[in-house]
């Protein structure tokens, strides 16, 4: 995507149905695997845990894709938090939807509790536990406890804290 970025921005229609074609590709084989979402399935959500409880905190005027790309790059800040993602990874991929003209940092400052309480409400919690998909590296879902990762809301609240500082 980042080296076909300004085509893709010209709106170049083949550059655009190789990048659709190879996304529905991709997406076809995970869920092909997994019919039934029980584990590989899981890497569709990265980005998702964070990115729709921002859009539910905008009252939905934050859109769908907006909020989940801020997700992606929150994900990935938080698994290099924690030691899961190498250093780095979440700047080149904020570099990359920067270019696409999407949002990387937290603007308006959300309340890290309000975030939260979104989350919890969130399809993907189970057992009350949210669930949150790492990278290993760029393109690489590190493969947690199938696929994503139980994580203790208070080291997420701290997290969004400090992103929330950055942003002031």
């Amino acid at each position: 995507i980042d080296a076909h970025v300004e085509s893709l921005l010209d709106g170049d229609p083949d550059d655009t149905a190789r990048l659709v074609a190879r996304s529905v590709q991709l997406k076809a084989r995970v869920v092909s695997e997994d019919e039934r979402e029980a584990g590989l399935r899981h890497v569709l959500n990265f980005g998702h845990t964070l990115g729709h409880a921002l859009e539910a905190e905008s009252d939905f005027r934050m859109p769908h894709g907006s909020a989940v790309a801020l997700g992606m790059v929150l994900e990935a800040r938080l698994g290099e938090r924690l030691g899961v993602t190498p250093p780095g990874v979440a700047d080149r991929l904020a570099g990359t939807l920067t270019k696409l003209e999407l949002p990387t940092s937290l603007l308006d400052s959300p309340e890290p509790e309000n975030l939260l309480r979104l989350v919890s409400r969130d399809k993907k919690v189970r057992r009350g536990v949210s669930r949150y998909v790492l990278l290993s590296g760029l393109g690489e879902v590190d493969p947690g406890d199938g696929w994503s990762r139980e994580l203790d809301p208070s080291e997420v609240r701290d997290f969004l804290i400090e992103e929330s500082s950055k942003s002031a």
